[in-house]
């Protein structure tokens, strides 16, 4: 493997911030979970070995996007004779698409953090285990003495309960999904 210069923290804080995102726009274009997780890891030594480029409060979200469109274009000429090839402005409009639902990402993560404090103390629980660490609904159940659907339940209220404190924090329109 090619050396890659060590980056410092505030850009490996970045990158890793906005793996999850590349990764869903690259499995969006691909279809193939195993091919965008190879475009993102050469993405991500691309950007690695650029990140002397990287102005620390410019746009990263935008300049790690177009690292990737130019990882997946070069994949696309590789696969070329598949069947299956998205043409160019496919590939813009999904583009168009990401940087819009995108746009608002960072402002209800942070309303996500203010509003997870306020659920009720069950609420809150079950939604960490559920979703932090992964547990399923059974499992969660079975610690807590609850029946599966209680708990599904009470994943429900909680996500309902989230969505109405996010959407009052980040002043979207009330039952409109963030």
């Amino acid at each position: 493997m090619p050396d890659v210069p060590p980056a410092d923290a505030t850009f490996n804080a970045l990158l890793d911030a906005h793996q999850h995102r590349l990764l869903a726009w690259l499995l969006a274009l691909t279809g193939d979970p195993a091919e965008a997780r190879d475009i993102l890891q050469l993405t991500s030594i691309v950007l690695w070995r650029k990140a002397d480029h990287y102005t620390p409060g410019t746009n990263f979200t935008a300049w790690a996007f177009r690292v990737a469109q130019f990882e997946y274009l070069s994949w696309r000429q590789k696969k070329g004779r598949d069947r299956l090839v998205f043409d160019e402005s496919l590939l813009d409009g999904v583009a168009a698409a990401m940087d819009e639902a995108d746009a608002g990402a960072d402002t209800r993560h942070a309303a996500l953090d203010a509003c997870l404090p306020k659920l009720p103390a069950r609420q809150r629980e079950i939604i960490t285990r559920r979703y932090l660490h992964g547990e399923r609904v059974d499992a969660i159940g079975a610690t807590l003495n609850l029946p599966a659907n209680a708990v599904s339940q009470i994943l429900w209220r909680a996500r309902q309960n989230l969505l109405e404190c996010i959407n009052r924090t980040t002043g979207a329109p009330p039952n409109q999904s963030p």
